[in-house]
């Protein structure tokens, strides 16, 4: 009966280093979900900060009557002229 109780020992023993080694790839994927989410959120603001600037940069200015000066879009002031911030 000696040798029914070592094989089920044996047998436990592997079980107990499967598991270990899935916690260890769990815990893996896990810290590759959350940089992966973390660089999700970055983009997400990075593009609704973008949508805002070209949105502001983008709206529509009336064309200005014979001898008014025109006004130039948010951030472009200056550019035909050689110069930028």
């Amino acid at each position: 009966m000696g040798s029914l109780l070592e094989e089920l020992a044996r047998r436990g023993a592997a079980v107990r280093q499967r598991i270990e080694e899935i916690r260890e790839r769990i815990a893996e994927l896990n810290g590759l979900l959350e940089a992966e989410e973390d660089q999700l959120a970055r983009l997400v603001i990075t593009r609704e900060t973008v949508d805002g600037v070209l949105g502001e940069a983008a709206q529509v200015v009336e064309e200005p009557a014979a001898g008014e000066r025109s006004v130039e879009p948010a951030g472009t002031a200056g550019r035909r002229h050689g110069w930028e911030w």
